[in-house]
């Protein structure tokens, strides 16, 4: 059992998270029911479609990923530090800004306040109560990595700082914070900068934390060390020099220069480096423990998601090449494609980790089991409804207009797919408030959770050979690795590449 009280903010988080993700599906819902029946609930101006979808989109975006990230965040990194989160209280108040700037924002999204653009709809005000607010939140970060007691820094670490560094510059040049008239630039400019900013809140936000969470989680609940601390550092590097420039294959039809057109393409193939990088360590890490899968539902969860994450990450990849940019760009298929991201990526991994966590912070068992369990698969049912039916209508509507069929045409043939597609999200969102209703009865319910701390070296011993070496260790590499990411200026990271550093936790430290 945690301290509740060490970890009060890193479970505020968490709660709003699950808040949110039942406040932020409903809106899903009413979009999805829109595409077939307009006229549904049309008489209420704050839940028209212009104004519900960006609430929803940009709900689920900051209001539940986001929240679940950050939580995940203030867990892990006093655990890989060896110390307290620097300060709780700062903590607190952090969840309580963001939650009133996420509330705010879509209160305002609502009564038809936006800026218009892609993910970025939130109005100057809430941005710069955004901005603010993360600033914040990596100075809590920051500050307590500067005071850790552990001299080594595992890979998730390094993410969690990365992603601290970057996106804050990424949120105020994609939301071009400088002109508070508007929040845009004119014409395809302003595009450029939108699919900045849009493709990296995916990458250098929703990826690096997402990595991070994983890199934490997996080793621990299997009980085995990540297999090389080397791939993962080859992810990390491989993320921050090509992922800011694949934004521009969101704009290949566009009046934009070609050469960004082709850096756009090209970063977008380099992107399966890290994608590769990573899944080889998990599944690696994962060699011989395959049967957790089936018997931890946290697990199963965020595996699940990390398979999504290689799936839409191979999708991506096909998709930025133009000839299939050109056919599949304009239908649903790119709505299913980020659906896939959002939700079945990085979704499963929020919910994995809340089901994980909620009985270290709270001390409590969670309240069912079984409940737990359908909800996975129920999940999983409702996701491949909606998403197999947003492709499909993708494709439909792609091979329709390559040999110039109307849109009017085709609205009839698409509506079924529609409605099995409001049908998912509304299985989807029913397991949303299962879950929600899950921590009412884990605060009422009197059972203490049954969880254990082991201490490092029993942790290492899980991961030990017949040759006695802990998977993953590598000198040689890491040596010549180390001479590699100097060149690029970095050099100042590299003790951490050693082989010294390839077990974070020191002896005696427990690793729950």
């Amino acid at each position: 059992m945690e301290n509740e009280k060490e970890h009060s903010s890193a479970k505020l988080f968490i709660y709003s998270s699950i808040f949110w993700l039942v406040i932020f599906t409903t809106f899903g819902f009413i979009v999805a029911v829109k595409f077939f029946a307009p006229e549904f609930l049309g008489d209420t101006s704050f839940l028209t479609f212009g104004r519900v979808r960006p609430m929803h989109v940009n709900g689920v975006t900051f209001g539940f990923l986001s929240t679940g990230l950050i939580g995940i965040s203030y867990y892990i990194i006093p655990r890989l530090c060896g110390n307290k989160l620097y300060s709780e209280t700062l903590g607190k108040i952090t969840a309580v800004l963001w939650n009133l700037a996420i509330a705010s924002g879509t209160v305002l999204l609502a009564l038809g306040y936006t800026q218009a653009r892609e993910y970025a709809e939130y109005i100057w005000v809430i941005d710069v109560a955004i901005l603010l607010t993360l600033l914040l939140i990596g100075y809590n970060i920051f500050q307590t990595i500067a005071r850790r007691t552990e001299r080594k820094l595992y890979t998730s670490v390094w993410y969690i700082m990365g992603t601290f560094l970057t996106f804050p510059l990424v949120y105020f040049v994609g939301n071009v914070m400088w002109h508070p008239e508007t929040g845009s630039l004119q014409g395809a400019v302003d595009a450029v900068f939108n699919w900045f900013y849009g493709h990296n809140v995916l990458g250098l936000w929703f990826t690096t934390l997402g990595i991070a969470a994983w890199y934490y989680f997996i080793p621990i609940i299997i009980r085995r060390p990540l297999y090389s601390h080397l791939l993962s550092i080859i992810g990390f590097f491989s993320i921050v020099f090509v992922y800011t420039g694949v934004g521009g294959h969101h704009l290949l039809q566009a009046p934009i220069p070609e050469w960004l057109k082709t850096v756009a393409v090209v970063n977008s193939g380099l992107m399966m480096i890290p994608v590769l990088a990573f899944i080889t360590n998990v599944g690696l890490t994962m060699r011989g423990s395959w049967n957790s899968i089936v018997e931890k539902v946290p697990l199963r969860f965020m595996f699940i998601g990390a398979f999504f994450y290689f799936l839409v990450s191979a999708q991506g990849t096909f998709q930025a090449l133009r000839e299939t940019n050109m056919f599949l760009h304009f239908g649903q298929w790119p709505v299913g494609h980020a659906h896939l991201a959002l939700l079945g990526c990085f979704g499963f991994l929020v919910m994995g980790a809340i089901y994980y966590l909620i009985p270290r912070i709270t001390g409590k068992e969670i309240y069912s089991q079984r409940l737990m369990n359908y909800h996975f698969w129920f999940t999983i049912l409702g996701f491949i409804l909606f998403f197999a039916s947003m492709t499909n209508m993708g494709l439909i509507q792609s091979s329709a207009w390559s040999r110039n069929i109307g849109v009017a045409i085709l609205l009839l043939q698409l509506k079924p797919f529609f409605i099995v597609r409001a049908l998912g999200g509304r299985h989807n969102h029913r397991r949303a408030v299962h879950l929600s209703l899950q921590y009412p009865f884990d605060s009422l319910e009197g059972r203490t959770s049954g969880t254990k701390g082991i201490t490092a070296s029993r942790y290492a011993d899980y991961g030990r050979e017949e040759g006695g070496r802990i998977q993953g260790e590598c000198p040689g590499l890491c040596h010549r690795w180390n001479r590699i990411v100097s060149i690029n200026g970095v050099h100042r990271c590299s003790p951490s590449l050693s082989p010294d550093g390839l077990c974070p936790f020191r002896p005696g430290t427990s690793i729950y």
